[in-house]
């Protein structure tokens, strides 16, 4: 199934990682471009990775 989700902040992203991992094609699309830090470095690597 291919998907489309409109916004890669934290809620987006989990969305797209875990419809990917269940073998979904997902593209995610966010006008903000790259970031230097997710959430501001609110949310850590350690706290993505789990």
């Amino acid at each position: 199934m291919r998907i489309g989700i409109i916004g890669a902040g934290p809620a987006g992203s989990l969305c797209a990682s875990l419809l990917s991992q269940a073998g979904s094609e997902v593209l995610l699309f966010d006008d903000r471009g790259v970031w230097e830090k997710p959430c501001g470095g609110g949310v850590t690597h350690i706290a993505i990775a789990s």
